[in-house]
């Protein structure tokens, strides 16, 4: 599934609204069109993720501080099991207006949706409405005897993409 922004300076069907050549939507492949930071919000994303019986998502694409994050939480309010590929998504560089650097931006999110090593999954919820509260507490570093092992899989899934779906 692809998510796709607009907005004045992405503007829908210019040179820069277009994904990148090496990212090739298939036509069986839906696309969901955009407006503001979080893709859940004023879009048909929810419907078709409910058609689809889809509770879980795996979350790739750009701009970690915009989209990602804004898309991340839309998921988790909504009762969304939501996985960020820690090294499938990236960001502008926007220091010149005090933002940390691209690097920082990707790491602290990284850190946040606990994907950093050693960090514990993070802010994760169940479809069916269940929360693990122990997810939603601040991310700590694991014990050392655990530190090798991860609840929360790195997931390679090929070139980034806006959404990944799993498959049944």
């Amino acid at each position: 599934m692809w998510v796709q922004h607009s907005s004045d300076e992405l503007p829908q069907g210019s040179e820069v609204w277009e994904y990148v050549p090496e990212l090739v939507r298939e036509e069986s492949e839906s696309l969901v069109h955009k407006t503001s930071g979080d893709s859940f919000e004023n879009t048909d994303l929810e419907s078709i993720l409910a058609d689809r019986g889809v509770g879980r998502l795996i979350v790739t694409g750009a701009q970690t501080d915009a989209c990602i994050r804004s898309t991340l939480h839309g998921a988790v309010v909504r009762g969304y099991d939501a996985t960020l590929v820690g090294d499938a998504h990236t960001t502008e560089d926007l220091s010149e207006y005090g933002a940390p650097t691209p690097d920082k931006v990707i790491a602290h999110t990284n850190l946040y949706w606990g994907l950093a090593e050693g960090a514990r999954p993070h802010g994760r919820h169940r479809r069916d409405g269940r929360r693990d509260l122990r997810r939603l507490s601040p991310v700590r570093p694991r014990p050392a005897s655990r530190s090798g092992s991860s609840s929360c899989p790195r997931t390679t899934i090929g070139p980034p993409r806006p959404w990944a779906l799993p498959l049944p």
